[in-house]
């Protein structure tokens, strides 16, 4: 990765959370398919002018020396690594920290961890909630670094976003609420606030998790549940209860749920990920569109948790005393407003 977590180059990160940034940096964030121009002591020029792959960005400064993020080029010709220091634009010149031996025009390389700028104190934190998930996974045939990582933060039970140009990664399901809504913007007489509950058909009360996938046999191995009926395991006991309060409330009969996890073989995470699942889905959330204005609201950014104190709209119980997660933000400066989505 482009940062130290205590890991050496061949460990094995099972850790979510940083299993999403190594795909940040090193799959998403990258430019392929390059091949050596010129180089000249440190300086790599990757223009074009003799093998036609030039690099995307003529902005100085772009692949390093921007003070936010440097990439990593990788020689695949010569299996070698270097960090990029500063960036030419004008002749698409790299400027390494050091000077590479036996590099030479017609290398094949890649770029990698290109403006793959991420907000490593949130990550971090959200690493340390998900410390005891563990995730691992082959991988068979191609496919998109976009699927790998939704299916990824829907398997942890967390979000990824942009804020302010980086990346962010939290829980859906832990922290402290960081503010109060309480006043919104007012436009010809009608407060703009709005809200909407989740469809009823996302209402289930029978769970299953299929997991341990066998490449070989082409199966699932294991599976928990958790339903009215009981639990397979010790740890879903407890959430028998909302099954039964799923059905009871909403007037469903044993709806079923199932799920098949390619990245968890691990049996404590599979009870852990269930559990997620059923407080997530045996009841009706909230979701809430609310304009405020820029002085009061600009401070706010997705991921997020705050409190809506405006009786007016809220249901009984959950005015001032319910955390809802921000999941969108538009700012406009000609109205000097900003507009959230928020999610319970």
């Amino acid at each position: 990765m482009a940062r130290t977590h205590g890991y050496s180059v061949d460990d094995l990160i099972r850790n979510p959370v940083l299993i999403a940034e190594h795909l940040e940096r090193e799959e998403i964030r990258c430019e392929r398919d390059l091949i050596i121009d010129v180089v000249s002591g440190a300086d790599i020029t990757i223009d074009g002018s003799n093998y036609g792959t030039a690099l995307r960005s003529s902005v100085d400064n772009f692949y390093g020396g921007n003070g936010l993020c440097n990439a990593i080029i990788v020689n695949v010709t010569m299996n070698e690594r270097y960090e990029v220091a500063t960036y030419t634009g004008a002749t698409q010149t790299l400027h390494l920290v050091a000077t590479p031996s036996g590099w030479t025009a017609g290398d094949f390389c890649y770029l990698k961890n290109v403006q793959a700028i991420v907000d490593t104190t949130v990550v971090d934190a959200t690493a340390t909630a998900r410390d005891s998930w563990l995730f691992d996974r082959a991988l068979t045939s191609q496919q998109s670094s976009s699927e790998l990582l939704s299916k990824l933060m829907f398997e942890s039970h967390c979000i990824r976003f942009k804020s302010f140009n980086k990346t962010k990664i939290v829980p859906l399901d832990t922290g402290d609420e960081v503010g109060t809504f309480e006043k919104p913007i007012i436009r010809d007489g009608r407060a703009q606030v709005s809200y909407e509950m989740t469809p009823l058909a996302n209402i289930y009360s029978d769970f299953t998790l299929n997991y341990d996938y066998d490449y070989a046999a082409k199966i699932y191995k294991k599976q928990v549940k958790v339903s009215k009926r009981g639990a397979s395991v010790a740890y879903l006991a407890s959430f028998v209860t909302y099954c039964e309060s799923a059905e009871t409330d909403y007037k469903i009969n044993s709806r079923k749920f199932e799920y098949n996890s390619d990245w968890i073989h691990d049996d404590d995470t599979a009870a852990y990920l269930l559990g997620k699942l059923v407080l997530w889905f045996t009841y009706q959330r909230m979701i809430l569109s609310w304009e405020g204005d820029i002085k009061t609201h600009i401070q706010y950014e997705p991921g997020d948790l705050v409190l809506v104190d405006y009786p007016y709209m809220m249901p009984n119980g959950k005015n001032d005393s319910q955390i809802f997660i921000i999941t969108y933000k538009l700012i406009s400066c000609k109205k000097k407003t900003v507009l959230f989505n928020l999610l319970y």
